[in-house]
């Protein structure tokens, strides 16, 4: 059997969400697949329910939690040790596809030939809102997840070019994967641990040339920030951190500079965001000592900044050299998949 897509879910202590997951996937109507889970050195039984009730899924068992990136990295690599493999589907384990949900996303993949990702329509749990429709970026790089939290009236059901897909549900062309990586074989950048990930990789395949393509008719549900709780420090420090490190890696000199710049100005917005009780950084930090909690996490996030920048410097050198569309292109993507910079501030 000529198996050329493969399924990579990373797991982190999500039992109660692995049966819906995999269930969903037995029931997919295109059949040709492989399914790799990489388990973060889970403790809530996630192994022994996996052995127990899925021996067909390929299960990679890792000792401690070594973040997002470096486990889908396990996984892309363990199924590039089959040639035939052509498709990797990165999906979160808090997920459950429509069974259609394969065929069509690969026939979308196979359209469109010439592009690196394949965002699906990604809905909240019940299905009445839009998780993602695809990543919005703005200058300061940030990014949100397009028609987030909208109610779903059909607004988003046209196939188009999008900036970029988000890895909660997605599909990478080997083709792409293999151009864009960075040393030894990071196709997500492992020193992100964990989110801005994959607006990261969206960054580096977009600077190769590769579009990105939203499909509509491939459907998922989502239980969003399930495994990362949704309002919490360790994510704020996070996408804290590992915004600068796109904006250091990924953006032209002249635009990396106006972007640091801007960053004290988006403090203080963020500051007022409290004050008036808006944003998610206020509901992240509340208390009395939530200001000084912020200031811990925004001083440590620099402080791995400056222990990081050297590598991060390199990594600059190797994406830039390589990248073939132009400084004017770069910037008309911050004007046709703008994000709402106030909607990412005040929520």
């Amino acid at each position: 059997m000529n198996i050329e897509v493969a399924v990579i879910i990373v797991n982190w202590n999500g039992k109660k969400y692995l049966e819906i997951c995999l269930e969903s996937l037995k029931m997919q109507t295109f059949k040709d697949f492989e399914t790799i889970i990489v388990d973060n050195g889970s403790i809530d039984d996630s192994l022994a329910f996996l052995e127990n009730n899925y021996p067909e899924v390929k299960i990679i068992k890792l000792e401690k939690n070594s973040g997002f990136s470096f486990a889908n990295n396990v996984g892309i690599k363990k199924a590039f040790e089959n040639s035939e493999i052509k498709y990797i589907i990165a999906l979160n384990n808090d997920t459950k596809l429509e069974a259609n949900f394969i065929q069509k996303i690969i026939e979308c993949a196979k359209n469109n030939p010439g592009f690196g990702s394949i965002q699906p329509k990604v809905l909240n749990f019940d299905g009445t809102k839009i998780d993602c429709t695809g990543i919005l970026i703005y200058p300061e790089m940030s990014a949100q997840n397009r028609g987030y939290d909208e109610m779903d009236r059909g607004q988003y059901e046209k196939e188009e070019e999008i900036f970029g897909s988000s890895a909660c549900a997605v599909v990478y062309s080997k083709e792409a994967l293999e151009k864009i990586k960075l040393p030894e074989n990071n196709y997500f950048d492992e020193d992100y641990f964990a989110y801005y990930e994959d607006v990261d990789l969206a960054w580096r395949l977009r600077l190769a040339g590769f579009e990105a393509c939203y499909c509509p008719k491939a459907r998922v549900l989502h239980v969003h920030s399930a495994t990362g709780i949704k309002f919490s420090p360790f994510k704020k420090f996070y996408l804290h951190r590992n915004q600068y490190y796109n904006i250091i890696k990924n953006l032209p000199f002249w635009m990396m500079v106006k972007a640091i710049l801007f960053m004290p100005i988006r403090y203080l917005l963020v500051l007022h965001g409290m004050l008036i009780k808006k944003g998610t950084v206020s509901k992240t930090y509340q208390g009395s000592s939530n200001s000084m909690n912020i200031i811990k996490s925004i001083s440590k996030g620099w402080l791995e900044i400056i222990k990081n920048l050297p590598n991060l410097i390199k990594k600059r050198k190797l994406i830039q050299k390589s990248k073939i569309v132009s400084n004017w292109e770069i910037k008309e993507w911050f004007k046709i998949y703008k994000a709402d910079f106030k909607k990412i501030i005040y929520g």
